[in-house]
C-alpha cells in the first residue's frame, strides 16, 4: 500500500511539473499574490511590467516600485484599460472584488472608464504630496525631512487644501512667490513637479498647470557667486584650530573642508572606519557621495593628528556627532564650521567656497586639473572617464601638501585638543 501511494505521489508530482512548463512556455502566468506585489526582485527595469491575474486584470509594476492594478477589457470592438486601484492601498482581495464589479458593468452596457471618471476622488495638495512623501521620498531618498517641513511651512497654509486639477497658474505662481527665500522657492518648485509628475504616472491625478511653468514664472535668482577665499583668509581659518573657545569638533571640521574639498554631507556622514589612517587614505563609501562612487583620498601627515582626536572624541562610530552620538543635518553641521570660521574672523563664511578655492588655487599653483579634480570627488569627462581610472593619490597628497605649505609656509604638526 506504501509502495502505490509514492508512486502515485511522484507521478501527481510529474504532472504538476509538466503542468507548470507548459504554462510558461504558453506566456500563462498563475495568479496575482501579495509576495510577488511586495517583491523587489520583480521590479522592472523599464518603465513598468504587467502581471496578469486573469479575466484582464493586472498588476503594473514600475520602475519606482509603485504598483497598480489595472483591467484590461474590450469596449466597441478595441482594446481599453482602466485603473481599478493602487497597492498596497487596495488590498488583492478588493482589487479583484472591483475587477468583478467591472465586469458586470460591460455586461451592463456602461464603459468602467466612464463610470470610473465620474467617481473618481479628486485629492487635494496636501493628499498629494503626503501620498508622494509616503511612497516615493522616503524610500528613494536620504534625509528628506526637510522636503516635508518647507512643504508644511510655505505651501501647505496657501494651497494645501485645494484640489491639485483646481490649482490654475495664477494661483500656483502667488504661492511660490510668498516663499520669502528665492533658493527655497526654486527647490519646492522643484520638489513640486516632481511630485505632479509621480501623481500622473500612476494615474492618481489627470493634470496640473503647474507642468506649463518655468523657473523664470515663480522665482527671480540672484546670480550666482563664487566665494573664493584669499590665503589670507586661510591662515586665519587654518589658525582656529587652536582656539580653545571653539568646540573642537568645529575647529576640526572646518580644517578638513578646507584641505580635502569635500563636500559637506561626505565628512558630517563619515565614520571612522572609513579613515585607514595605517595607510592613511580616506574612502567615502557609494552611499555617502553625491555621484554614487567610491572617493578615495589621501590623509596628508598634517591631518592625520586631527582624525586622530576626533575619533577619540567621537562616542560612537561616527567621525563627529552632535549631542547623544545623535548624526548632524546639513544645517546643522554647516552652522557648527560657521561658528569657527566667525572666530577667524570670516563673517560672510560659506562652506561650499572651500571647493571653488581649492580647485582656483591649485591652478594657480600650476597643479594639473585632473588631480584637483580627483581631490575634489568629481566624476571625470569624455575620454578621460573611460580611460582614466587612476587615483593619483601620490600626487593629490603632494597637491595638498603644497597647498598646506602655502597657506601657512610651514610644517609644523598641527595641535590637538588637550
Amino acid at each position: 500500500m506504501a509502495v502505490v501511494i509514492i508512486v502515485y505521489l511522484c507521478v501527481l508530482q510529474k504532472c504538476v511539473c509538466i503542468l507548470c512548463i507548459y504554462t510558461h512556455s504558453q506566456g500563462v502566468s498563475m495568479a496575482l499574490t501579495d509576495r510577488l506585489l511586495k517583491s523587489k526582485s520583480s521590479t522592472p527595469e523599464g518603465a513598468h511590467k504587467d502581471y496578469p491575474d486573469g479575466g484582464g486584470l493586472l498588476a503594473r509594476k514600475y520602475k519606482t516600485g509603485a504598483v497598480a492594478f489595472y483591467y484590461r477589457y474590450r469596449w466597441s470592438g478595441k482594446q481599453a484599460i482602466v485603473k481599478i486601484g493602487t497597492y498596497p492601498e487596495m488590498p488583492l482581495k478588493q482589487a479583484r472584488e472591483k475587477h468583478q464589479e467591472f465586469k458586470r458593468l460591460i455586461d451592463s452596457g456602461v464603459d468602467p472608464r466612464r463610470d470610473k471618471q465620474r467617481l473618481k476622488e479628486r485629492i487635494t495638495f496636501k493628499e498629494g504630496i503626503d501620498y508622494w512623501y509616503k511612497h516615493y521620498v522616503l524610500k528613494n531618498r536620504k534625509e528628506c525631512g526637510w522636503i516635508m517641513a518647507a512643504f508644511k511651512r510655505w505651501l501647505y497654509p496657501t494651497i494645501g487644501n485645494w484640489v491639485i486639477e483646481d490649482v490654475n497658474s495664477s494661483d500656483w505662481i502667488s504661492a511660490f512667490q510668498k516663499i520669502t527665500a528665492p533658493m527655497m522657492a526654486k527647490q519646492l518648485f522643484m520638489e513640486t513637479k516632481g511630485a505632479i509628475n509621480y501623481l500622473i504616472v500612476l494615474e492618481i491625478i489627470d493634470s496640473s498647470k503647474l507642468l506649463h511653468l518655468k523657473m523664470k514664472n515663480i522665482v527671480t535668482l540672484p546670480p550666482p557667486t563664487r566665494r573664493i577665499y584669499t590665503f589670507d583668509e586661510l591662515r586665519k581659518m587654518y589658525n582656529v584650530i587652536n582656539n580653545d573657545s571653539v568646540a573642537y569638533e568645529n575647529r576640526a571640521a572646518l580644517l578638513l573642508v578646507m584641505f580635502f574639498g569635500c563636500r559637506i554631507g561626505e565628512l558630517r556622514r563619515a565614520k571612522k572606519s572609513d579613515f585607514n589612517l595605517k595607510e592613511k587614505l580616506w574612502t567615502v563609501p557609494v552611499e555617502n557621495s553625491k555621484n554614487k562612487t567610491t572617493i578615495t583620498r589621501p590623509v596628508p601627515d598634517f591631518l592625520v593628528p586631527v582624525i586622530k582626536q576626533l575619533m577619540a572624541l567621537s562616542s560612537n562610530d561616527l567621525l563627529i556627532h552632535g549631542r547623544r552620538g545623535v548624526g548632524l543635518d546639513s544645517p546643522a553641521f554647516s552652522l557648527r564650521m560657521k561658528r569657527a570660521a566667525l572666530a577667524a574672523g570670516i563673517d560672510d563664511f560659506r562652506a561650499h567656497g572651500f571647493r571653488h578655492t581649492i580647485s582656483t588655487r591649485l591652478a594657480d599653483m600650476g597643479v594639473e586639473p585632473y588631480i584637483a579634480e580627483k581631490l575634489l570627488g568629481h566624476k571625470m569627462a569624455g575620454v578621460m572617464a573611460v580611460y582614466n581610472q587612476g587615483q593619483y593619490i601620490d600626487q593629490i597628497n603632494a597637491a595638498m601638501n603644497a597647498y598646506h605649505d602655502k597657506i601657512i609656509g610651514t610644517n609644523d604638526p598641527l595641535l590637538v585638543a588637550s
